[in-house]
């Protein structure tokens, strides 16, 4: 993950825990609510952990893990 990436994470997470739920009370209540998601709603996360978890793994692959040994 190289700089820009993670700057980018960086001013998401900065905008959603404060000022972009202040401008908008309706995207606050969205992201507090305790209602389950629905099913489309809960497959699209679950695709988005699959996806992530393929991303993360494929990163760390190394063929010669062992070949300094």
């Amino acid at each position: 993950m190289c700089i820009r990436d993670r700057m980018v994470l960086l001013a998401a997470s900065l905008l959603l825990c404060g000022p972009l739920q202040a401008c908008f009370p309706r995207l606050k209540k969205a992201l507090y609510a305790k209602e389950a998601p629905c099913l489309p709603g809960m497959v699209g996360l679950l695709v988005l952990l699959f996806l992530s978890l393929m991303r993360v793994t494929a990163g760390t692959y190394s063929a010669f893990i062992y070949f300094q040994f």
